[in-house]
């Protein structure tokens, strides 16, 4: 198991999360567009050890963006609220034995999109920009 899948099951476990979603979190750029919303994609954007002086180590640093999407906005962001609350500035050992060191969003964003079509029915987007330091097991 990566630390992708470390992350995916501590999204999955959080009940705040798997009330708004169920088990609807994607790892990846691509959903499968049968997707029914809400639902979270979850984007590594960087990811590797921290070198020293010794040479790399076993803590990392990663860099994440998770779409939290939804029909409307104020769904899009309590997903997204809930997405922090399970997440950022918590110690945890993942199953897997990763351990996370205490994860931090430098910065967010609200975005709402409409379809190309110019139909009336939309989605909304909430970005989350989150780095995750971790140990290797």
């Amino acid at each position: 198991m990566s630390i992708k899948a470390a992350v995916r099951s501590l999204l999955l476990a959080d009940a705040g999360v798997a009330a708004l979603i169920g088990t609807k979190v994607h790892l990846g750029d691509r959903v499968p567009t049968a997707t029914p919303m809400p639902y979270v994609a979850v984007v590594v954007t960087g990811d590797g050890p921290v070198l020293s002086l010794g040479g790399p180590t076993k803590y990392c640093l990663s860099d994440w963006m998770m779409h939290c999407v939804a029909k409307t906005n104020t769904e899009a962001v309590a997903i997204a609220t809930a997405v922090r609350a399970a997440i950022l500035h918590k110690k945890i050992t993942a199953a897997n034995g990763y351990r996370l060191q205490g994860a931090t969003e430098p910065e967010s964003s609200d975005e709402t999109e409409q379809p190309a079509d110019g139909a009336s029915v939309g989605f909304a987007i909430v970005t989350l920009r989150i780095s995750i330091p971790y140990l290797v097991p």
